[in-house]
């Protein structure tokens, strides 16, 4: 199944990937596959680490910038509910 063409807009740059886990993805989206997505320079945040909210962490990656804790990830499209661009987080 062929991706929408907003998220195909989307690649190369840096993104907020939220699933239906407890994990958030923050990083560049390099690409798309039928079923996966490919992130770059990536920092994955789980919500039962630290001691602020999802929205207060997205936050100050946009302010301060992407905390890398991994070169890559994938993610599994059935797993995702939104990706936004990070510089468009309000």
């Amino acid at each position: 199944m062929p991706m929408p063409e907003p998220i195909n807009a989307l690649v190369g740059e840096n993104v907020v990937v939220d699933t239906d886990a407890h994990l958030v993805y923050i990083g560049r989206l390099l690409a798309i596959g039928p079923d996966y997505i490919s992130l770059g320079d990536v920092d994955v945040h789980s919500q039962h680490d630290g001691h602020s909210s999802r929205e207060i962490y997205i936050m100050d990656a946009r302010k301060f910038g992407i905390r890398q804790n991994r070169l890559g990830a994938t993610v599994l499209l059935s797993r995702i509910v939104s990706v936004s661009r990070l510089d468009e987080v309000t």
